[in-house]
């Protein structure tokens, strides 16, 4: 699919009336071959008014290694930097791998959004990971203080036989089945666990939060939608390494509104 793509490289919130928006000819979405298929066959997309355009605005994240001014990492030994072994990326995959829990994260605010991202796991864990199903997440709606693991969040949960699982502190109210893990933490069961791919194979996942709804797609099936509070669906992200060897790429996000 013939795609549009621009790498990010500011720290302010990412909107349909930003800097970023391009003058272009309005048309029907639907119709437009460039958005992916959730997008354009979504009962709100009326309501998406940055896809109005000709060409919507789509942004590469992580893409980049010398970029420096659109992310950093983290990780609960070193901290803060740009530079660290246990990210890696070449060729626009982000590579985890290490002894170490951390993070990538974008530097700017994203509010009405859609997000797509491919992974898959490598062969390594450390620790008591070894003996645990493989993990990672996308973290989203952050506003952090400081970095830290982990930050107060809504996460895409990223882990073996259970991806696309809603795992947060936050409050949501959802129709699919949900146990706590502890006194204000909970857990949000996918509906479909049939469409994840092994784990050395590429999982493809989306990700929409618009205005107080959140949907989590797994390879082209919606597995999960939750209601937030208002306020909720801003913030930043973050893709998550949790122990375990793992690839993200073709981290992609396109404004909604």
């Amino acid at each position: 699919m013939k795609k549009l793509l621009f790498v990010l490289v500011s720290a302010t919130l990412v909107a349909c009336g930003s800097s970023y928006k391009q003058e272009a000819a309005v048309v029907n979405p639907a119709e437009n071959e460039n958005l992916p298929t959730v997008l354009r066959e979504h009962p709100l997309l009326s309501e998406f008014t940055c896809l109005q355009d000709e060409e919507p605005l789509q942004m590469e994240l992580f893409a980049n290694p010398e970029d420096t001014t659109a992310f950093h990492f983290f990780d609960e030994k070193n901290g803060r930097s740009h530079s660290t072994d246990l990210f890696r990326i070449e060729n626009g995959t982000v590579h985890m791998d290490g002894e170490n829990g951390g993070y990538i994260m974008a530097d700017q605010d994203f509010c009405d959004f859609y997000l797509r991202v491919q992974v898959k796991w490598g062969d390594k864990s450390y620790g008591t990971w070894a003996e645990k199903p493989k993990n990672g997440g996308i973290q989203f709606g952050l506003k952090p203080t400081e970095d830290k693991l982990w930050p107060d969040n809504y996460e895409y949960e990223i882990m073996e036989e259970a991806i696309g699982e809603l795992w947060t502190g936050r409050p949501f109210e959802t129709p699919n089945d949900t146990i706590h893990l502890g006194p204000s933490y909970c857990r949000v069961y996918c509906s479909d666990k049939t469409v994840e791919k092994p784990a050395n194979e590429w999982n493809t996942l989306e990700l929409i939060c618009f205005e107080n709804k959140v949907e989590h797609y797994l390879n082209g099936t919606k597995v999960l939608e939750a209601t937030v509070p208002e306020g909720m669906n801003q913030g930043k992200l973050l893709l998550q390494y949790e122990y375990t060897d793992i690839y993200y790429r073709d981290c992609v996000v396109i404004p909604l509104k």
